[in-house]
């Protein structure tokens, strides 16, 4: 069986995966969806046997083509940042990999392919060329094919011949003739590749169709005889050549035992296990440096930790909640055996000759100390939930200085998880112990019912696999100049949320199923409205059913369609309530039907058993904006503004004797984009505390504000934030019901007076295509592979992306900054207990009140210093109702 060379264009397929892959990044947000498709590339290719040897050729810069002519490729886009990024990481991976790379100064990669393509055949090689660059149908022979992996199709001298009436000989004829356009090299004008092949078909070469000009008819052959003197230049520019000095093709040969380098796939986010057929290992799992602790080992392991000044802690339990969940034991990690170390205090668990628990009561005693010592930092992954889980037990913490989790997404928000095993996985390159192997979760088994040794080996695995990546992202965060970030900011606000939560909010049930009965009722109201008009059959939920009633026998315009039909989302259902009674009522029926099934009806089976009050999660790795999310229950979606909505709000209450106290910032994203842009137009109008709607209006509509009609208010409303959502003229024309040409001229007057505002908004995405990444106030970064889109769509949506990242991602870090200040000042015996969006809600005793809204409206007034003033109006009462 001959020896097989896969000679890979390297630009050529950089640019297909470039086109064909889903925006991906990698830890610090480094785009990796092409350099993804490539390592999967070369996988393959090293698990098919026939190949024996490879090399992937690259372009340089400038080639003897260029000296020949100094238009060659002028015209050409220079290559997208994202994809630029990636071409100057495929050395590294190419070499991480195991596979050659190879370029030649002054010569293309095609040149580079022709040479060895030759060589190869010469040595009774068969090559197979994996591109499908239209230059290289020059090199195909017998045993010279371009190679489709994904179809496993070779292309050989018979389907160069059946596809254009070529042979390989007669393509530099063919490609001179036709011209490139993508090179910048004319052909004959008039002449495309039908008439191309014809003509060598007819006359064989081009030297012949030349020498034959006068056979030729009419416009044809003025176009052929005005190519005569540039032919020749044109075949140069064509023509593929032997390139000197080239490495030898033995060294090629395919490493198959080759594992590849562990520290530049984790560079990338890659799981190198996934890409070579020898793991590194089973699991990260080293037993040889884990101690389950003695009773008598306690004081000499809190010395030993003092000494250290920062360790990492984890938590077993026997459950997810925190207010249920029992302590099983306690793992700590900090450096000892090279960072493959550490130790496991067990408090429950089926005891062994050798391993036995540990009195709470005593590791509170010996342990607790030093947890409540702010001077010795701690670290953990998912701390928020380790804070409550110790502070239930009476072990509470000071000191956490970092995250894992939250060192993750600063690094890269959109990465697919943020979990220890998937960290593991990317930045180890090790498989952790799976949690089914430990306990049967399935079967309701907890880590308490198992052997202490097996929960040991796991536990301290946690805990060391901890320590190792913190070392690994925090120096990935300092090099992207993001440690200060995580430091001040994400991981106090995690500490901040743990205290929030534990904190829970009260709640009344009586009111809640009283609300419930109150608004099924209403619904049975608003389903008889429907079915009078539908039929008795009517299915409000059917959107099949809604378009036919609605477009087919009503005949209401359709206002936007999907691949199924026309649409009847909320948004056109809102913009036919003009027009008929049947759409308002559909928008009820969905509206109360979220209310009652989302809320009402599930909100009591969140009321903990163990204090009457319900405590949500509130998740900061949940956007990759940086607002919080919360969720069991999602309290962040009760509406706000609808009387529906403020009723669920009326069944949250303080506790007796207490009050709630709630502010939010005025217009905060509005502010920002006046501070961020400098508008002096902008900011003079935040400065004098108007009306910001009614002053844009009165701007933009040239009329004094007093003048301002409703109409005009509404529109500067939605241009106001528009542009902070970066929307088009078809977005607000759908918005306002408005004509295109109409919303644009709105958004060219607006730009018009707010001059300033058109200027930061056209810089922001400017320098987030050239960086790759937007950047809050902050300095947090979201990256957004889509504005190195060859598709102008996704692109678009790139650039709007990047606006409303920076200034709704500085909003979403104003308000975790507020929320700090609000813990350091507010008087003892009030406290945080929700944060919805840019709404803070505190709950005091009635004898704090006065100082608690004192301390709220001053810790969200002065957050951030900005160039125009944060308001933040303070409210109580006895519910959340009266305070929103």
């Amino acid at each position: 069986m001959p020896e097989t060379l896969a000679i890979i264009d390297g630009h050529y397929y950089a640019y297909r995966f470039f086109f064909a892959m889903p925006p991906q990044t990698g830890p610090g947000g480094r785009p990796t969806g092409v350099l993804t498709a490539f390592a999967n590339l070369f996988r393959d290719l090293r698990a098919n046997a026939a190949i024996t040897h490879w090399v992937c050729v690259f372009d340089v810069d400038t080639t003897f083509r260029h000296q020949l002519d100094p238009n060659y490729k002028a015209h050409r886009d220079p290559t997208p940042e994202i994809l630029a990024r990636q071409i100057g990481d495929m050395d590294a991976l190419c070499a991480a990999s195991g596979i050659p790379v190879v370029r030649a100064l002054g010569f293309e990669a095609d040149d580079v392919l022709f040479t060895y393509a030759r060589q190869a055949e010469r040595a009774d090689f068969d090559v197979r060329l994996l591109t499908r660059d239209k230059d290289v149908d020059q090199c195909l022979s017998a045993r010279v094919r371009t190679w489709d992996i994904g179809k496993n199709e070779l292309r050989g001298p018979p389907e160069l011949l059946a596809e254009k009436g070529l042979t390989p000989a007669q393509v530099v004829d063919y490609l001179s003739m036709i011209g490139d356009t993508s090179d910048n090299v004319p052909g004959i004008t008039g002449v495309g590749p039908k008439n191309a092949a014809k003509l060598l078909t007819q006359y064989g070469t081009l030297a012949n169709v030349l020498a034959h000009v006068d056979e030729l008819k009419g416009k044809q052959q003025e176009n052929v005889r005005a190519f005569i003197p540039r032919a020749e230049h044109t075949r140069q520019l064509i023509t593929l050549v032997d390139v000197p000095d080239l490495p030898a093709l033995d060294t090629f040969r395919i490493d198959r035992n080759f594992v590849g380098d562990e520290a530049v796939y984790a560079t990338f986010g890659f799981n190198r296990a996934r890409y070579f057929a020898t793991p590194p290992k089973a699991a990260s799992a080293d037993p040889s440096g884990y101690r389950t602790l003695t009773a008598d080992a306690l004081p000499q392991l809190v010395a030993d930790l003092r000494r250290a000044g920062r360790f990492a802690i984890d938590t077993e339990t026997t459950g997810l909640d925190p207010l249920l969940a029992e302590l099983v034991g306690i793992s700590i990690a900090w450096g000892e055996h090279g960072g493959r170390g550490a130790v496991y205090l067990p408090i429950q668990g089926l005891a062994e000759e050798r391993h036995q628990p540990l009195p709470l009561d005593l590791v509170r005693s010996e342990l607790g100390p030093l947890l409540a010592d702010a001077t010795v930092a701690k670290f953990g992954q998912n701390l928020k939930y380790d804070a409550r889980i110790l502070t239930h037990h009476g072990l509470t913490v000071a000191g956490w200085n970092g995250d894992t989790m939250l060192a993750s997404w600063l690094l890269d928000p959109a990465r697919e998880s943020h979990g220890l095993d998937h960290l593991a996985r990317t930045f180890l390159g090790e498989e952790k112990i799976a949690t089914h192997q430990v306990v049967d979760l399935a079967a309701g088994q907890t880590m308490a019912q198992v052997p202490i040794a097996q929960v040991a080996t796991y536990a301290c695995e946690d805990a060391q696999c901890t320590w190792r990546l913190a070392q690994i992202l925090e120096a990935k965060l300092a090099e992207n100049q993001l440690l200060e970030v995580y430091r001040t900011q994400e991981v106090p606000i995690a500490a901040c949320l743990a205290r929030l939560e534990q904190a829970g909010i009260g709640v009344d049930a009586t009111i809640l199923a009283t609300s419930k009965a109150n608004l099924e009722q209403y619904l049975d109201q608003v389903m008889v409205g429907i079915r009078a008009q539908a039929g008795p059959q009517f299915n409000p939920n059917s959107p099949k059913q809604i378009a036919e009633l609605l477009f087919t026998k009503l005949k209401l315009p359709v206002i936007s369609s999907t691949k199924s039909g026309p649409s009847t989302d909320a948004s056109v259902l809102e913009a036919l309530r003009h027009l008929h009674e049947l759409p308002d009522l559909l928008l009820q029926h969905r509206s109360l039907s979220k209310l009652i099934g989302t809320y009402l009806a599930r909100l009591p089976d969140y009321i903990s058993s163990v204090d009457g009050r319900i405590h949500s999660h509130f998740k900061q790795t949940g956007t990759e904006t940086g607002r919080l999310s919360s969720d069991e229950p999602n309290l962040q979606n009760i509406p706000k503004k609808s009387n529906l909505g403020r009723e669920i709000r009326a069944a949250f209450v303080p506790a007796s004797g207490h009050v709630f106290i709630a502010a939010d910032y005025s217009q905060i994203e509005l502010r920002i984009l006046a501070h961020l842009s400098g508008d002096p137009t902008l900011k003079a109008a935040f400065a004098a505390n108007t009306d910001i709607h009614r002053f844009v209006a009165a701007q933009v509509n040239s009329v004094d504000a007093a003048a301002v009609t409703p109409a005009q208010r509404n529109a500067a409303k939605a241009i106001n934030f528009g542009i902070i959502y970066g929307q088009s003229a078809f977005g607000l024309s759908q918005q306002l019901g408005i004509p295109r040409g109409q919303a644009q001229r709105f958004i060219d007057d607006y730009f018009a007076r707010f001059s300033e505002v058109q200027r930061y908004v056209a810089l922001v995405v400017a320098d987030a295509a050239a960086k790759g990444y937007a950047e809050t106030m902050a300095g947090r970064r979201r990256y957004i592979p889509m504005l190195g889109s060859g598709n102008r769509n996704e692109r678009l949506q790139g650039e709007r992306i990047a606006l409303n990242s920076t200034i709704q991602g500085s909003a979403a870090d104003l308000i975790k900054r507020a929320m700090l200040r609000c813990e350091r000042t507010l008087p003892n015996g009030a406290r945080l207990i929700l944060q919805i969006h840019d709404e803070l809600v505190v709950e005091a005793p009635d004898a704090l009140v006065t100082a608690a809204a004192d301390a709220l409206r001053t810790a969200m007034t002065g957050a951030w210093e900005l160039t125009v003033p944060l308001i933040a109006e303070t409210r109580q009462g006895r519910s959340w109702f009266d305070v929103s």
